[in-house]
């Protein structure tokens, strides 16, 4: 049982990170063409 608790704390976390990761990049893919704009 403890380890299956570490192996889903450790997918959590790899999840995520995977989602933190594709909202950065989406973000920064949107805001490319305004800071474009801008300068």
């Amino acid at each position: 049982q403890f380890y299956f608790c570490n192996c889903m704390r450790l997918y959590g976390f790899f999840l995520i990170t995977k989602i933190t990761f594709f909202i950065i990049i989406h973000f920064l893919h949107f805001s490319n063409p305004i800071l474009k704009r801008l300068n």
